[in-house]
């Protein structure tokens, strides 16, 4: 729950209105209006749309998206070694959110801090024991270290040593000292080197911050990928085949389908590559459809809006690897604005109440594609139901995920094991469905199910992914996939959590860590 309530109290006062009023206005009553002012109730958008109308104000000034992700990453706070005899209250982080947002954002940005120091050092350790140069220098400058000590130590326990000796004892000294300032920069040097030093900072999370900021929703993309799409789909053939005839008779690019090599690394790079100088662009034969598709899209939307991607980038003012993992989330976004176009999916998707299997078929996307283009259903004259979603491998490394502001995702290791994604690898290739209750009560609707993706030749591993999409539970009944669970009662939900050691659940048979706060 976004913790709208002290703000909503605190707006109603500045402009003179009393409860009574107010809940009379929007058709609620007293005490209801004065539980959700102290956060003891939960509301929905089209409540909050009275409440913003009523009081005449923007609905950003009640709670924003940055809101329930602050809270999130304050209740995740909670699991550090440093706070864990604390008892931190579970309530507290919404309390603050609602009350001191900027303290808020200090708290987090120096947990951060914290967290990439902590990262720094334990990369730093890492390399000590394991880069070849670093274990040998360190032996090194020890040896040196050592025999300087043993020179010294002689030097100071036998007085009486011969002018001689105690002289040849002293170069001894001099020349093991030089070796050890010469050792020792080399080492400083190499760990300064440009490139060398550990990365203190996580880019997947940047990235994901820089899409919830934007709401995923990008206009100036839509607009393009509709322009390029006319301009492109006009013969009436295949979109693969016009896609491709396209590329080689507008921007002169050689399309080449080449079979992977055995033992290929998997990743893009395996699957896609261009050459600029050639013009060539290189897609592995074993791509299904649908991907190639989406990989030529992709590369033409670059070649022709290459200056507008950089242009939202620089607004955002994203560097580094955080720029290059942000152009690759706004090319997936263009291709998929322009291989599934926003009016005709998004009434497609309400005439079949989001079936993905019936969509695949009448725009021929993948399952990942259509859950993808699922949650940039934001235009805000014509939304979608709101969707969050979740790639997560069957080691639990999550690639990809987009949460919402009151359908929070696990980040990182240690989730919850309940969590849909992870069940679905029992289930291969079958979709799975559940109804979701938070500790504190939000009860959302989960799908999921597994996709391979081939990488390379016989004898290779596929790579295997579950894929998960989640909605609020007040929105079921615009969504198939909740209509068996929908009306059965509490026996049907499935109690959740996010991490282990931020859940709150008592007697949680599945529970692998601790919990930290308070309560337990």
């Amino acid at each position: 729950m976004t913790p709208l309530g002290p703000r909503l109290r605190s707006v109603r006062k500045k402009k003179g209105i009393t409860q009574s009023d107010l809940a009379r206005s929007i058709g609620i009553s007293v005490s209801y209006l004065n539980l959700i002012e102290h956060n003891k109730r939960n509301i929905g958008p089209a409540l909050v749309a009275k409440l913003t109308r009523a009081l005449d104000i923007d609905p950003q000034h009640l709670s924003t998206p940055q809101d329930a992700r602050l809270i999130h990453d304050l209740e995740n706070l909670a699991a550090e070694p440093l706070f864990r005899l604390s008892r931190l209250e579970p309530k507290a982080p919404k309390e603050i959110v609602a009350n001191h947002p900027r303290w808020a954002q200090g708290i987090l940005k120096l947990y951060r801090s914290n967290q990439a120091c902590s990262e720094a050092l334990e990369a730093m350790s890492q390399r000590l024991n394991s880069d070849p140069y670093m274990v040998e220098s360190s032996h090194q400058i020890m040896n040196i270290i050592t025999s300087i000590r043993s020179f010294s130590e002689i030097l100071e326990e036998v007085p009486d040593l011969p002018d001689d000796v105690r002289n040849s004892m002293t170069t001894g000294i001099s020349a093991e000292s030089r070796k050890l300032g010469i050792a020792a920069k080399s080492l400083f040097e190499f760990i300064n080197e440009p490139g060398k030093s550990p990365r203190s900072s996580t880019p997947a999370d940047q990235v994901n911050d820089f899409l919830i900021d934007r709401h995923n929703y990008f206009e100036e993309l839509e607009d393009a990928a509709t322009s390029l799409r006319t301009r492109i789909d006009k013969s009436g053939h295949r979109l693969s085949d016009a896609l491709f005839d396209y590329l080689q008779e507008k921007h002169g690019t050689k399309i080449e389908f080449r079979t992977p090599q055995a033992r290929s690394t998997p990743g893009t790079a395996s699957q896609y590559k261009y050459d600029p100088k050639s013009r060539s662009l290189y897609l592995a034969n074993t791509l299904p459809e649908a991907s190639a598709r989406f990989q030529l899209a992709q590369h033409l939307f670059e070649l022709e809006y290459g200056d507008a991607l950089a242009g939202i980038l620089k607004s955002a003012d994203l560097t580094g690897e955080v720029y290059q993992g942000a152009l690759r989330a706004l090319l997936n976004y263009a291709a998929s604005a322009f291989l599934f176009p926003y009016e005709p999916f998004l009434e497609a998707s309400e005439k079949t109440r989001y079936d993905i299997q019936l969509l695949r078929r009448a725009f021929g996307g993948s399952f990942e594609q259509i859950c993808h283009r699922f949650t940039t259903l934001k235009r805000p004259t014509a939304p979608g139901v709101p969707f969050a979603f979740l790639r997560v491998d069957p080691a639990g490394n999550i690639s990809k995920r987009y949460s919402l502001p009151n359908l929070p995702l696990p980040r990182g290791d240690g989730a919850c094991p309940l969590l849909l994604a992870y069940r679905a690898f029992l289930t291969p290739g079958q979709i799975c469905t559940q109804i979701g209750a938070l500790p504190e009560g939000e009860k959302n609707l989960y799908i999921a199910r597994t996709v391979s993706k081939h990488v390379g030749a016989y004898g290779e591993p596929d790579r295997m992914y579950a894929i998960m999409i989640a909605c609020e539970g007040h929105y079921i009944d615009q969504v198939l996939y909740g209509d068996h669970l929908s009306g059965r009662g509490d026996q049907h939900l499935t109690p959740l959590g996010l991490h282990c050691r931020t859940c709150s659940r008592r007697s949680c048979q599945h529970r692998a860590h601790g919990s930290v706060l308070g309560t337990l």
